[in-house]
């Protein structure tokens, strides 16, 4: 049976140790959840069947051939685990260099970063923007990048969101949140 406390790397030992046991659907079901793993963790029976072509109950089926009492059951282990690989940083100036994100990274763990703790620093009393000298070298590594409009033109240059969003993007990482100045 599943025990709740498996990884990831665990679950994917799992389906793999029981794939030549799993009907032609179940092993399309496999297939996507070791390539999409995050994402699938978020998908109702109903929306993961509704990609594959395949019957909700199909996918319970699948559940528990793999050892699990239901559907959601397995889907709360993967959210578990994708919970337990994220790191965000919301830091201070000076705080979480790029060695940490390395580190993170070569741990296999999904990093997400506020750029509002890598452009405004205290000085004295007073809140001020600076300059991120290690910026691109830094959002190469990142896979989510959150900021707000003020930070985005402050950092890109750009005072149109989906501009700097792109600039963000073409720095590296694979998702933007960008919010407007007066939604924060």
């Amino acid at each position: 049976m599943a025990d709740e406390n498996s990884s990831i790397s665990d679950f994917s030992q799992l389906t793999a140790g029981r794939y030549d046991q799993l009907t032609k659907s179940e092993k399309r079901i496999a297939n996507y959840l070791r390539k999409n793993q995050e994402e699938a963790a978020f998908l109702s029976a109903s929306e993961l069947a509704d990609r594959l072509g395949l019957s909700e109950a199909t996918l319970v089926r699948f559940a528990r051939t793999l050892g699990f009492p239901s559907y959601p059951a397995m889907r709360s282990l993967l959210q578990q685990n994708f919970r337990a690989r994220v790191t965000h940083s919301a830091r201070v100036s000076g705080e979480v260099g790029l060695d940490v994100i390395l580190a993170l990274k070569e741990k296999g763990i999904t990093v997400s970063a506020d750029m509002q703790g890598y452009v405004r620093v205290l000085r004295g009393e007073t809140l001020v923007y600076e300059p991120w000298q290690e910026m691109a070298d830094t959002l190469k590594h990142l896979d989510i990048l959150k900021s707000d409009a003020v930070e985005a033109e402050f950092l890109t240059g750009e005072k149109d969101i989906e501009k700097a969003a792109a600039f963000f993007a073409n720095l590296g990482p694979r998702e933007i949140v960008l919010t407007h100045r007066d939604c924060g």
